[in-house]
């Protein structure tokens, strides 16, 4: 006997896996309820048993024939779970699908004879019998520590329906959880992510030790546990989101204008971004805002409304939008200071101080970033500690902005910034928790900026790893592969358009500049790049829009990696365009800085150090020798020649120059 899980069985000589309709399992769970039986095993021990102990046969076997069939899904399941829980599921997939046939083990299993075939037998007959059934439910309970993430043979099953092949799988919790998780949800900023960060299948557990070293041998040998992990987090992630999404859009009008409803829109909104799907994200955290401000609720100035500011301009920050992030930290700051319960020095201020700081960060304003991370820094060391969490942040935070000072004082400060950030965070986080993976993605470009690319590279990996084990596919490059498109898009809206030389239609020409930016945040870059392509010839040549498409062009290239020389020719066309349409050369100094970083980045020392040059070039005339940017720059391109063969590369460059 393999109890306690879910193992699959054919009747013999049959072509394919009988399953029951939902009518005949719900027949099972009336007459379960009324013995007081609760759990799959003891429904099986004190019911099914019983009921087929005089033919030693399956449950199937004793059903009417009309409620029999070919199975069309096959429910995964933990035998700790009540069995109304699983049949709530099976509920909602016939309500779906009327008519589906279950598979479900309990039922079309002969619970007399099941184990006395060999471990290598049901791996052979899960295979082709999830194949021929074509679906797979896995129902997952309690939602944020699912049972069957803890047992080796529900693991077996999510990895035999990953390997089948055309097998539709789909993670299903039942009713109960899905109101369990909105309330979570109400209270966790961070409930969901932490969910996914305990998804642990190499963690499973089997009631033999031998049925658990097979399966992971299994797992290994085809898709590996950082896949598995990956896949099923995929899953939970469409569940969430799914509920998130339902919870706000069926709460009904009166319950819709609270001020619980509006920290609930803020925290899923906080969930959404956490998962990349930004414009959705914003519009909850439009509509906590619009509720708050409400005539109901417009006197209510505690500290979940600041809360509620600050969700929203994270929320703009991440979609590059800084400048409107920092209207809603500033708009909390206010509340904060003049509220006599919160003040200058509470550590809630301090987190608004923090954003503000990696707003300025994300600006290339490090000077103003520092002022604000240092007192951040400042009310969190005193009130929290320096071993806190969120002590944690502005160490990393203030480890990015003295990476981009360049003095020798101010490199030392970021690697001791950035130790302090990873002592922490490896002590009270898990391995895989994405706020780790932001401690090696910015860790690794204090070593960039050091010079030390190979500690640079490996921080870049393992940041990577965790990303993909939480977020699946997402844009894995390093944060400053993002920074060309996030300085074009914050430059330009600052531009002044031109409308004697831009076509009649600008506001469509805009439309697509937008999708296409969209595009590349969601790695369609393919699509981006015909966007771009389109916009580009729909301009006249020394127009700032043409640059702007260019550049941004030139970006989306750089992400393919497969057309980096077209992105380098799109990127100095962009720049010549850009210096013609504004009429001011020193616009050009953030954009070519920054795309000889991302050359630096690549190992591209001659082409980084061309960039530099002509930064410095137009600094030196527009700001002078001594300006500290100047110098910044200069401090740059030392780093540059320090990576290679000096002799090398210094002739490589004055031959690139004369080119």
């Amino acid at each position: 006997l393999l109890p306690h899980h879910n193992i699959m069985a054919m009747s013999e000589g049959s072509s394919s896996p009988q399953g029951v309709k939902l009518a005949a399992i719900e027949t099972l769970l009336e007459r379960a309820t009324a013995m007081g039986l609760r759990t799959t095993t003891q429904v099986c021990d004190a019911l099914v048993k019983p009921l087929t102990e005089g033919r030693k046969c399956a449950y199937i076997e004793t059903i009417d024939a009309s409620l029999v069939g070919p199975a069309t899904c096959f429910i995964s399941h933990a035998w700790k779970y009540e069995l109304k829980d699983s049949v709530d599921v099976m509920r909602q997939v016939e309500k779906e699908n009327p008519g589906t046939v279950f598979w479900f083990d309990v039922v079309v299993n002969n619970q007399h004879d099941t184990g006395n075939r060999p471990f290598e037998w049901w791996c052979t007959t899960f295979k082709n019998s999830i194949e021929q059934i074509g679906s797979v439910v896995l129902v997952l309970a309690p939602w944020d520590k699912p049972i069957p993430l803890t047992r080796s043979w529900c693991l077996f099953e999510i990895m035999s329906s990953f390997n089948a092949r055309d097998v539709h799988f789909q993670i299903r919790m039942p009713t109960n959880q899905q109101k369990a998780f909105l309330e979570n949800a109400l209270h966790r900023l961070d409930a969901a992510l932490d969910a996914l960060v305990c998804v642990k299948t190499e963690s499973s557990q089997a009631f033999k030790e031998q049925d658990r070293a097979n399966i992971f041998r299994a797992v290994e040998a085809s898709i590996g546990f950082q896949q598995l992990n990956s896949l099923v987090n995929d899953q939970m992630r469409k569940w969430f989101l799914e509920q998130a999404i339902k919870g706000v859009e069926e709460c009904s009008e009166p319950a819709a204008q609270t001020w619980e409803f509006a920290v609930l829109c803020s925290h899923l909104g906080v969930m959404l971004n956490d998962f990349g799907i930004r414009e959705k994200a914003l519009v909850f955290q439009n509509k906590a805002i619009a509720i708050a401000n409400s005539p109901v609720n417009i006197q209510i100035r505690n500290r979940e409304i600041c809360i509620i500011y600050l969700n929203h301009g994270n929320v703009l920050c991440d979609m590059r939008r800084y400048k409107d992030a920092l209207r809603s930290y500033e708009t909390a700051l206010e509340m904060q200071l003049n509220n006599v319960s919160i003040g200058e020095a509470d550590p809630d201020t301090a987190i608004t101080y923090n954003n503000i700081g990696r707003a300025y960060t994300k600006l290339f304003d490090f000077q103003a970033a520092r002022k604000f991370l240092d007192k951040a820094l400042s009310i969190r060391e005193a009130k929290l500690g320096p071993d806190n969490l969120a002590t944690a942040s502005t160490y990393n935070n203030l480890a990015l902005v003295h990476a981009n000072l360049y003095t020798k004082e101010d490199m030392d400060k970021a690697l001791d910034f950035s130790n302090k950030s990873l002592r922490i965070r490896e002590k009270l986080l898990d391995e895989y928790h994405p706020d780790l993976a932001a401690t090696y993605e910015y860790r690794g470009l204090v070593f960039m900026n050091m010079g030390d690319m190979t500690k640079y590279k490996w921080c870049e990996a393992r940041a990577d790893k965790i990303n993909r084990r939480i977020y699946g596919d997402y844009d894995g490059t390093a944060p400053f592969a993002d920074t060309l498109f996030s300085f074009a898009d914050t430059l330009f809206s600052s531009i002044p358009q031109q409308p004697s030389v831009e076509p009649a239609n600008p506001t469509n020409v805009v439309e697509v500049l937008t999708v296409a930016f969209r595009d590349v945040g969601n790695l369609k870059l393919d699509a981006a790049l015909q966007r771009f392509q389109d916009s580009i010839f729909a301009h006249n040549a020394d127009t700032s829009t043409n640059a702007t498409a260019r550049l941004n062009m030139a970006h989306a290239q750089a992400k393919t990696l497969a057309s980096y020389s077209q992105a380098m020719s799109n990127f100095q066309l962009g720049l010549d365009l850009l210096c013609r349409a504004v009429g001011d050369p020193s616009v050009s100094i953030a954009l070519c800085y920054d795309w000889g970083q991302q050359l630096q980045q690549r190992g591209q020392f001659v082409e980084a150090l061309l960039c530099f040059e002509q930064t410095l070039a137009v600094q030196q005339v527009t700001l002078g020798y001594t300006h500290p940017d100047a110098e910044s720059t200069f401090e740059r391109i030392v780093t540059v020649l320090s990576l290679g063969d000096y002799g090398t590369l210094i002739q490589s460059f004055f031959t690139s120059r004369a080119d």
